[in-house]
């Protein structure tokens, strides 16, 4: 499939989950080709930059497009991706949305809800209640060997979305033992969308990407494939968590404000996160030795360093988005509560895994179609 040229096995696997979410709401409301802008066009990750500049300058130089098929005649859309866009984008005017507030609007929101039951096929003596070898209880897990998933969704068209994750993987106890009560994992937000000078706002978990991702990206992104115009990511801002990944998101407030072709972002985030906790020094510091990204709680060991480490954040940036031309810059400040310092003395540090970290940076994108 075409997503499959987006990536290459050896790329670590993207946020699939939250994209397709993100498709799915854009095939059930989508895009007005004529009407879109740049960065609501950057949502669909098979349109490149250049795609992207093309088509705008070619409705500026000659109108609106009357149908889809009209895509052939803008350099860099093939019959395959015309194909694939007709899921997400349309020629009719689809800016009348029903009022948030206002009666009936409710009949126009879409609901959905799963329950996702699975079980890992090699079961064996780790899930067993009993353990042979009792001096050891970090080889033997402590839950079931189901995975559990429970999701829910809102939305309304495009403006607004609330949603709800609630998970628990192979392995990870379930009302067992009085290590936990329920599922292992919850993740929430409520999302508003081009309200006035809100761009976007996110209330809860959510991701984030801007610029190239040099200082701050945590949203899908494709690896390396056959198209080389890929290697410019594109920029998705602020959008809500959607997917189990348990780690890798932030937890608080989201907000990009546009005002013609000005934004402003702020990122406000503060959420506790798995990692390898060391035995307080003489002076009773905190301290840290790795961070962990598996979301997996099934032993005693991996359970004692679920949620062990604080970390915040806050970032800013300003940003213009002109026809073929795109800058902005951005300050983040990030801290943990706990200093880093690796188990092996003689490992390499990690600058940014210091107590405080502050950074900042700049990019800028120049579109110049050859003539």
């Amino acid at each position: 499939s075409y997503f499959e040229k987006m990536t290459d096995e050896g790329e670590d696997i993207p946020d699939y989950e939250s994209l397709l979410l993100e498709l799915s709401a854009l095939a059930a409301s989508p895009l007005s080709l004529n009407r879109a802008s740049a960065g609501e066009l950057r949502r669909l990750p098979f349109l490149n930059e250049m795609m992207i500049q093309n088509l705008l300058q070619h409705i500026h130089r000659y109108g609106p497009l009357h149908s889809i098929s009209e895509l052939q005649l803008i350099d860099g859309f093939s019959p395959e991706l015309i194909r694939l866009a007709g899921h997400f984008l349309t020629t009719e005017n689809t800016a009348g949305f029903p009022a948030l507030l206002k009666d009936g609007a409710a009949m126009h929101a879409r609901h959905q809800l799963s329950l996702r039951l699975g079980k890992q096929s090699n079961y064996s003596h780790h899930y067993h209640e009993q353990r042979p070898f009792p001096e050891n209880t970090n080889s033997h897990y402590m839950g079931d060997p189901y995975r559990i998933s429970l999701v829910y969704n809102l939305r309304y068209f495009r403006k607004f979305s609330a949603g709800f994750r609630a998970g628990k993987d192979p392995g990870e106890p379930w009302y067992a033992r009085g290590k936990t009560h329920g599922f292992d994992f919850y993740s929430g937000h409520v999302m508003l969308r081009d309200v006035g000078m809100i761009k976007t706002l996110v209330l809860g978990d959510y991701q984030a990407g801007f610029g190239q991702g040099m200082l701050l990206w945590t949203s899908f992104s494709p690896g390396k494939g056959s198209d080389v115009l890929q290697v410019r990511k594109n920029a998705g801002g602020i959008r809500p968590h959607t997917s189990g990944n348990e780690n890798h998101f932030f937890r608080g407030i989201g907000l990009t404000l546009e005002r013609r072709r000005m934004e402003f972002s702020l990122l406000l985030s503060s959420k506790a996160r798995d990692a390898s906790i060391q035995n307080p020094d003489s002076s009773g510091q905190r301290f840290f030795s790795s961070l962990r990204d598996s979301g997996l709680h099934r032993t005693d060991s991996e359970m004692a360093g679920k949620n062990a480490l604080k970390e915040g954040m806050i970032a800013t940036r300003m940003a213009y988005n002109g026809r073929g031309l795109q800058a902005g810059v951005m300050q983040l400040h990030h801290w943990f509560d706990a200093g880093y310092q690796p188990a092996n003395p003689l490992a390499p540090a990690f600058p940014g895994l210091q107590k405080q970290n502050t950074g900042y940076a700049a990019d800028i994108g120049i579109g110049v179609k050859n003539t």
